[in-house]
């Protein structure tokens, strides 16, 4: 760690006095980036993070893919239904409360969710280039600690 103390940039004053403008700074660009990238699909970053969802558990309420997907409730329905007008979703009843529908992947869903995937991976590998693999891992162990004490875990 005493390396990167040494290595400090010519102008400290950003982010040591002030980390959260600059994590809203690195948000912003890494957002628009992906977003980038995204956009060429046919798909913006909430989509990524619904399609990203399902493929973790299969199928959900709308209810919690919004929280899984860190996506406000009042705008998951718009975001289900122009996934399913491509084709990437199925909505279908709840056989526990059919009052409740439940979302799935399609099999060209999947195959999005993991081309989405892997394109996350590149824009990540190219966002971060400038870190080696130590800077990396320290920045991950970081972030991942502020998410815990700090992200909600879902909308409610």
């Amino acid at each position: 760690m005493s390396s990167m103390a040494a290595d400090r940039s010519p102008k400290p004053g950003l982010v040591e006095d002030n980390p959260g403008f600059a994590l809203y700074r690195l948000g912003r660009a890494a957002r628009r980036e992906f977003a980038t990238e995204l956009r060429s699909r046919g798909l913006q970053p909430a989509h990524f993070g619904v399609l990203l969802a399902l493929a973790d558990q299969a199928a959900g309420t709308q209810e919690i893919l919004s929280g899984a997907a860190g996506v406000d409730p009042t705008a998951i329905v718009a975001l289900i239904d122009g996934l399913e007008r491509q084709e990437l979703v199925r909505r279908m009843r709840d056989p526990t409360d059919r009052r409740r529908n439940r979302v799935e992947l399609t099999e060209a869903g999947r195959a999005v969710a993991v081309d989405l995937g892997q394109l996350a991976a590149a824009v990540n590998e190219r966002f971060f280039a400038p870190l080696d693999r130590e800077e990396r891992d320290i920045l991950a162990f970081l972030l991942e600690k502020l998410l815990r004490a700090h992200a909600p875990t879902s909308w409610s």
